[in-house]
């Protein structure tokens, strides 16, 4: 009996000690959770965050992790819905252990989600949400990449003075992206006493039928369509335009800088200029390294969104090394302060809206030509 109750004993002891290795191992970790559209037909860009998030981690915990503790990230579905993105939100809300939020990816998830956020203490930072607005929920709400401002204007100051393009019609998708776009560029383009010949909004996805549409853009005989769009719309646009003969330059916003824009429109898609924040053939250090180390971990080119979810990983896990703690109030107050952090998208020092210094960062063009985006600027 003695020996059965020694045995019990220790077989207890074990039980306990691989309880409290295990509770220790999951304090040894610093979680962060990743939150975009990983289903549904904004999978790919979801997929691209992903990825980004997971190379910046890697080299992270290469690299001795944060606070002598490996980091962990963990990854939420939004489906690319605002009201998913609540949910989505509420549940990462709820979870003590998180520490920051990268994500969401479109501005009307952002918008719906960071309310959630701000509430409860847990700083997020945004990878591609560009209405201005998608900050203004507090002072936990951070985004990585420039805002519509700077895009909208951007893109009417390369018509007027690099094209020199005097008359401009404009079709946008009617939600807080394309809208938030069209109305900087309009003001931008009475600003610089250009014609805005013609306005009009599509749905923001679905098959559809744009020849009345077009028409419209014919008759106001512009010399120059400005599409601020996502790639789905954006390719339909393209199909239908050619088919119907409208010979003006075409343009569009970051929303449609997508290979799948090239597939689906095919030939159709040949001549049209697209405006980026990033583009593989930027011969920066920084950016090449990156494209390097993401085609070796992936096995594939990184595309357009993942450098900007490898880099807000990247600029979350500095402020907590800046910070000392996981407090999540001192962790947002670190992300306040990021200045000069360098990186593959460009200098990172965030203003006092929390948003990139657009002086550190350039607006690119792009032309395709024989199926791919050519840089030409």
């Amino acid at each position: 009996m003695k020996i059965n109750k020694v045995i019990a004993v220790i077989l207890f002891a074990c039980m306990l000690v691989n309880v409290l290795v295990g509770c220790g191992n999951k304090q040894d970790t610093i979680k962060i959770v990743m939150a975009g559209p990983l289903t549904g037909n904004s999978a790919q860009w979801g997929e691209a965050m992903k990825k980004g998030v997971e190379l910046a981690v890697e080299q992270i915990n290469d690299r001795g992790g944060v606070l002598g503790k490996k980091v962990e990230a963990s990854y939420e579905d939004d489906k690319g819905d605002p009201k998913e993105a609540v949910n989505v939100a509420q549940r990462i809300a709820t979870n003590a252990d998180y520490v920051g939020v990268i994500g969401h990816y479109f501005t009307s998830c952002t918008m719906a989600a960071s309310p959630v956020y701000q509430k409860a203490g847990i700083p997020e930072i945004a990878v591609a949400s560009t209405n201005p607005e998608a900050t203004a929920a507090g002072d936990y709400i951070f985004r990585i990449n420039p805002t519509n401002t700077h895009q909208g204007a951007g893109i009417v100051e390369w018509l007027v003075k690099e094209q020199n393009k005097k008359r401009i019609a404009f079709i946008y998708v009617n939600d807080d992206y394309g809208k938030g776009i069209f109305d900087i560029a309009k003001n931008t383009a009475i600003d610089l006493g250009v014609e805005v010949v013609f306005e009009g909004t599509t749905a923001p996805s679905g098959e559809q039928d744009f020849s009345v549409l077009i028409s419209n853009v014919m008759n106001s005989n512009p010399d120059a369509l400005v599409i601020l769009s996502f790639y789905a719309v954006g390719a339909q646009l393209l199909i239908q335009s050619n088919k119907m003969g409208l010979d003006v330059l075409i343009v569009g916003s970051d929303g449609i800088y997508s290979p799948d824009l090239i597939k689906i429109a095919g030939d159709a898609a040949e001549g049209t200029y697209v405006a980026t924040w990033f583009h593989p053939d930027n011969d920066a250090p920084l950016t090449v390294q990156y494209l390097k180390d993401y085609e070796e971990m992936h096995g594939e080119p990184s595309d357009t969104w993942a450098p900007y979810a490898y880099v807000a990983t990247m600029v979350l896990a500095d402020a907590i090394e800046r910070a000392g703690t996981t407090e999540r109030s001192k962790v947002r107050d670190a992300l306040k302060e990021t200045k000069q952090f360098e990186s593959p998208v460009g200098t990172i020092t965030f203003d006092e809206n929390r948003v990139p210094d657009v002086k550190d960062l350039t607006l690119l063009f792009t032309q395709v030509t024989d199926g791919d985006f050519k840089l030409i600027k």
